[in-house]
């Protein structure tokens, strides 16, 4: 396709010549440009405007012949005003240069002020101006290689101080204290018990699980005071179905309880041999073990001792024990139908207290809800029990926020400190979250060491028989 040409080349050239032809001017209209010139200098306000009006007046007038009239006069008149504009010229450029000299914060700034006052030369002290400008960009310069220096340096201490909580365990104390300060006692209690002796990490594990008693200890009794029967509760650290609530008392089972809990896989008896549910061993590790280790003392004391005659298996003719009191128990061949609707399915295999087809089996009802009256071998390990405890909660009630703060030592791996002692450390602990570590360690270490010293005497002086 064809280039379309707007303009031909002929008159490109034309153009082009005309461009480069010199125009003459006559003489009367460059005097009468240079006066004009002249005449508005009284009109303009910027120097530097005013001085290339009259520098370009002067230029007209040297295109004239010598003599000519009236340009001498214009001349000497322009020339005469030439040296207060540059004067006024200067002044401003000194000023703008000092202004963006006192507002610069950039390298950039700065270069263009220096740039400026380097064009002043020697007027005033643009030359001192000129070198502070300099010296500005130098440091802002070097201020960047200090920043990025430290931000490195503190990057690369923020990864050593990483490392450092990480491999002592600060790191794990200081989440611990954040977790128990947020009310998370139970895992606080969890995470200062696994840093055994670290800091003061005993007294506040000591703490934690305190504190954590208390909520749990009121958190009870609100729970039960509303539960009726089929309601699903806490209590202790399991959970438990109410099967019967009479006025202030509750009747409740645990259920589906965990392999690893202490009510998971324990043989009806510890020997293979014949046995009655008041001589077995499971009924003394419910009412002895499990009673202590379980329950605080708060919740013991509200566990009502329940008097009751384990019923017999009549379809093999075997009598059922004599007639016990326990804190803790489980359900007889009779009672294991008593709760429809509520207590069917146990979601474990369980023992009854009940015997099997002789004395050395015992009944057992099965995850499903079945109930095998020919029972297992009472030493089968392989077989969960439901315990049932009758809870007073007007007792619960009345010892709300006075939970026993003593942590079994074998157990817990902490001392027993005294229930004032630990209202009092609640008060100031806000004031001691200010110490360092190294010194809350010290002092609290030694306050640990009296105290257990204290409570260990104590624990001698009142030692007495197994509950139960």
């Amino acid at each position: 396709m064809a280039k379309i040409r707007f303009v031909d080349k002929k008159t490109r050239r034309r153009r082009r010549r005309k461009r480069n032809q010199i125009i003459y001017e006559s003489d009367e209209n460059l005097l009468k440009r240079a006066r004009d010139r002249l005449e508005v200098d009284d009109l303009v306000i910027q120097p530097t405007y005013r001085v290339e009006n009259l520098e370009a007046a002067v230029r007209l007038l040297d295109q004239l012949p010598e003599g000519y009239p009236e340009a001498d006069e214009i001349r000497r008149e322009c020339e005469a005003r030439l040296p207060e504009a540059r004067k006024q010229e200067i002044q401003g450029k000194y000023k703008i240069a000092k202004l963006h000299l006192k507002e610069a914060t950039l390298p950039g700034e700065y270069e263009k002020a220096a740039r400026e006052l380097e064009e002043l030369g020697d007027y005033k002290d643009a030359k001192e101006l000129k070198q502070k400008a300099e010296e500005s960009i130098t440091e802002f310069h070097r201020g960047v290689r200090i920043r990025r220096n430290v931000g490195t340096a503190a990057f690369a201490v923020l990864l050593a101080a990483v490392f450092f909580m990480a491999r002592t365990g600060l790191f794990s104390y200081v989440g611990a204290r954040l977790q128990s300060r947020a009310g998370k006692y139970e895992s606080a209690y969890q995470h200062f018990l696994e840093l055994g002796d670290f800091l003061d990490s005993e007294y506040r594990a000591q703490r934690a699980w305190y504190f954590y008693m208390k909520d749990r200890s009121k958190s009870e009794a609100i729970d039960l005071k509303a539960a009726k029967a089929g309601d699903k509760v806490a209590f202790g650290v399991h959970n438990w179905k109410v099967l019967r609530k009479e006025g202030s008392l509750a009747l409740l089972i645990c259920y589906s309880p965990s392999a690893s809990s202490p009510y998971g896989h324990v043989p009806y008896h510890s020997s293979y041999e014949e046995v009655s549910w008041e001589d077995s061993s499971l009924r003394k590790y419910l009412n002895s073990t499990v009673l202590q280790e379980e329950f605080t003392e708060l919740e013991q004391n509200a566990m009502a001792e329940m008097v009751y005659t384990p019923a017999g298996n009549e379809k093999f003719g075997i009598e059922g024990s004599r007639t016990v009191r326990d804190k803790i128990r489980i359900l007889d061949l009779e009672e294991a139908t008593m709760f429809p609707g509520i207590f069917t399915k146990p979601g474990v295999d369980s023992w009854l207290c009940s015997p099997g087809h002789d004395r050395k089996t015992a009944a057992v009802m099965t995850a499903g809800g079945t109930i095998l009256r020919a029972g297992d071998l009472v030493n089968d390990d392989s077989i969960s029990v439901c315990p049932v405890i009758l809870v007073d909660i007007s007792v619960l009630k009345d010892g709300e926020g006075k939970a026993d703060a003593y942590i079994e030592t074998e157990r817990k791996g902490t001392d027993a400190v005294s229930d004032a002692e630990y209202e009092t450390e609640k008060e100031t602990e806000k004031e001691t979250e200010s110490e360092t570590l190294s010194e809350a360690a010290t002092k609290l270490d030694g306050k640990v060491e009296t105290e257990a010293e204290k409570e260990t005497e104590g624990q001698r002086s009142g030692e007495g028989g197994d509950v139960g």
